[in-house]
Formats: C-alpha cells, sequence, structure tokens
C-alpha cells in the first residue's frame, strides 16, 4: 500500500514537474518593463487635472500596546 502510494506520488510529481518547465520555458520572452511606452500609443493619453478624490477621508490613529518582555 505504501509502496503504491509513494510510486503514484513520484509519478505525479515528475508529470507536474514537466508541466511546470514547459510552462516556465515559455516565459523566457517576456522581459519587465520600466515604463508602458510599449504599450501607450503616442498622443492617444491626456491628463489636463492633478485631483485626488477620495470616499473616506476620516483617519484615526491608535496606538499599538507594546508586548510586555
Amino acid at each position: 500500500m505504501v509502496k503504491t502510494i509513494l510510486i503514484a506520488l513520484v509519478i505525479a510529481l515528475i508529470v507536474a514537474g514537466i508541466a511546470v518547465g514547459i510552462m516556465w520555458s515559455g516565459m523566457k520572452s517576456v522581459i519587465a518593463q520600466q515604463r508602458a511606452d510599449d504599450y501607450v500609443q503616442k498622443n492617444s493619453l491626456k491628463l489636463d487635472g492633478n485631483k485626488d478624490t477620495f470616499l473616506y477621508t476620516k483617519t484615526e490613529k491608535k496606538e499599538r500596546p507594546k508586548p510586555q518582555q
């Protein structure tokens, strides 16, 4: 019984490793970008205001009790 479970576990880990390896190899073409210049068309975005609108503006500060040592 235990031998059968171990064999099934090893087979499952091998199959999962192959699947993850295939997905991971497909991600190598992705390069992290610092800006979104490649995604925004030139002159397609115009910001003409700088106002923030918040739903909630009330904040409360409470001192956290310090742990006793």
